[in-house]
Protein backbone atom coordinates (compact mmCIF):
# COMPACT_ATOMS: atom_id res chain seq x y z
CA UNK A 1 0.00 0.00 0.00
CA UNK A 2 1.44 3.35 -0.99
CA UNK A 3 1.27 6.50 1.01
CA UNK A 4 -1.45 7.69 -0.99
CA UNK A 5 -3.88 4.98 -1.09
CA UNK A 6 -6.66 4.22 1.74
CA UNK A 7 -6.81 0.69 3.60
CA UNK A 8 -9.12 -0.41 0.78
CA UNK A 9 -6.56 -0.13 -1.94
CA UNK A 10 -8.60 3.29 -3.54
CA UNK A 11 -6.76 6.53 -3.82
CA UNK A 12 -8.86 9.32 -2.76
CA UNK A 13 -10.08 11.30 -5.29
CA UNK A 14 -11.80 14.77 -5.88
CA UNK A 15 -15.39 13.89 -7.86
CA UNK A 16 -16.99 17.40 -7.41
CA UNK A 17 -16.60 20.81 -6.22
CA UNK A 18 -19.35 23.17 -5.56
CA UNK A 19 -19.50 26.84 -3.64
CA UNK A 20 -22.04 29.04 -1.62
CA UNK A 21 -21.93 32.27 -1.40
CA UNK A 22 -24.02 34.80 0.67
CA UNK A 23 -26.99 36.02 -1.13
CA UNK A 24 -26.43 40.10 -0.42
CA UNK A 25 -23.44 41.89 -3.10
CA UNK A 26 -21.78 45.07 -1.82
CA UNK A 27 -20.57 47.12 -4.63
CA UNK A 28 -17.92 49.74 -4.74
CA UNK A 29 -19.83 52.35 -5.48
CA UNK A 30 -21.75 51.16 -2.73
CA UNK A 31 -18.57 51.68 -0.05
CA UNK A 32 -18.04 54.57 -1.17
CA UNK A 33 -21.40 56.39 -1.03
CA UNK A 34 -21.49 55.21 2.11
CA UNK A 35 -18.32 55.87 3.26
CA UNK A 36 -18.84 59.67 4.39
CA UNK A 37 -21.45 58.09 6.95
CA UNK A 38 -19.31 55.20 8.10
CA UNK A 39 -16.48 57.38 9.26
CA UNK A 40 -17.63 61.12 9.27
CA UNK A 41 -14.09 61.50 6.88
CA UNK A 42 -14.91 65.09 4.38
CA UNK A 43 -13.01 66.74 1.83
CA UNK A 44 -9.44 65.35 0.81
CA UNK A 45 -9.87 62.33 3.12
CA UNK A 46 -13.12 61.18 1.53
CA UNK A 47 -11.78 61.98 -1.71
CA UNK A 48 -8.11 59.76 -0.43
CA UNK A 49 -10.59 57.04 0.86
CA UNK A 50 -13.10 56.97 -2.09
CA UNK A 51 -9.15 56.58 -4.21
CA UNK A 52 -8.29 53.30 -1.97
CA UNK A 53 -11.79 52.18 -3.01
CA UNK A 54 -11.52 52.37 -6.36
CA UNK A 55 -7.74 51.21 -6.44
CA UNK A 56 -8.69 48.01 -4.75
CA UNK A 57 -9.62 46.67 -8.02
CA UNK A 58 -12.77 44.91 -6.07
CA UNK A 59 -15.83 45.57 -7.71
CA UNK A 60 -17.86 43.65 -5.46
CA UNK A 61 -18.34 41.65 -2.38
CA UNK A 62 -20.81 39.42 -0.97
CA UNK A 63 -22.11 39.33 2.53
CA UNK A 64 -24.68 38.11 4.68
CA UNK A 65 -26.82 41.04 5.24
CA UNK A 66 -27.96 44.08 2.72
CA UNK A 67 -25.67 46.72 3.60
CA UNK A 68 -28.12 49.02 5.78
CA UNK A 69 -27.79 46.25 8.26
CA UNK A 70 -23.88 45.63 7.89
CA UNK A 71 -23.06 49.09 8.62
CA UNK A 72 -25.47 49.57 11.48
CA UNK A 73 -22.99 49.52 14.59
CA UNK A 74 -23.64 46.37 16.92
CA UNK A 75 -21.68 44.64 19.70
CA UNK A 76 -19.07 42.47 18.06
CA UNK A 77 -20.67 39.34 20.40
CA UNK A 78 -23.51 39.63 18.05
CA UNK A 79 -21.92 39.70 14.95
CA UNK A 80 -19.57 36.88 15.59
CA UNK A 81 -22.94 34.72 16.41
CA UNK A 82 -24.39 35.89 13.10
CA UNK A 83 -21.07 35.17 11.17
CA UNK A 84 -20.86 31.30 12.57
CA UNK A 85 -24.86 31.15 12.14
CA UNK A 86 -24.43 31.82 8.27
CA UNK A 87 -21.24 30.06 7.83
CA UNK A 88 -22.53 26.61 8.72
CA UNK A 89 -25.69 27.45 6.30
CA UNK A 90 -23.02 28.04 3.82
CA UNK A 91 -20.82 25.35 4.38
CA UNK A 92 -23.73 23.13 4.80
CA UNK A 93 -25.65 24.20 1.42
CA UNK A 94 -21.67 24.11 -0.60
CA UNK A 95 -21.06 20.12 1.31
CA UNK A 96 -24.75 19.31 0.30
CA UNK A 97 -24.61 20.64 -3.39
CA UNK A 98 -21.07 18.73 -3.78
CA UNK A 99 -22.38 15.55 -3.08
CA UNK A 100 -25.32 16.15 -5.34
CA UNK A 101 -23.00 16.79 -7.82
CA UNK A 102 -20.78 13.72 -7.33
CA UNK A 103 -24.00 11.70 -7.07
CA UNK A 104 -22.91 10.71 -3.39
CA UNK A 105 -24.86 10.86 -0.17
CA UNK A 106 -23.21 11.58 3.30
CA UNK A 107 -22.60 8.23 4.21
CA UNK A 108 -20.78 7.18 0.84
CA UNK A 109 -17.70 9.02 2.72
CA UNK A 110 -15.51 7.83 4.83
Amino acid sequence: MTSRELPTGRSPRIVATSTAVPEYVITRDDVKAHLQRIFLLEGSRLDGMKSIVDNSHVRQRFTIFPLEYTIEPRPLTTTNLEYIEHSIRLGTKAATDCLCRAGMKPEDID
